[in-house]
C-alpha cells in the first residue's frame, strides 16, 4: 500500500542539498508528480544523505 502524507523535499542546487518543504506528498505514481511552489521543482522523499533527493513523490488526492 501506498505511503501518504509524507513530507517532501527538494533540491537547492545553491545549497547543494536536499532541504525539506512544508508540503506533503505521496506514493501514488497514479497521480502527478508532486511540485513545490514554483509548480516546476519536483518533490522527492529524503535521500541517503542530505545531499541527495530520494525517490519522487506524487499529489495526494482528495
Amino acid at each position: 500500500m501506498a505511503k501518504f502524507d509524507e513530507t517532501a523535499y527538494r533540491f537547492d542546487e545553491a545549497q547543494n542539498l536536499c532541504v525539506v518543504t512544508e508540503k506533503m506528498c505521496g506514493e501514488d505514481a497514479n497521480n502527478p508528480v508532486c511540485t513545490w511552489t514554483d509548480g516546476v521543482t519536483q518533490l522527492h522523499r529524503i535521500g541517503s544523505s542530505s545531499t541527495s533527493c530520494g525517490q519522487l513523490l506524487y499529489e495526494i488526492q482528495p
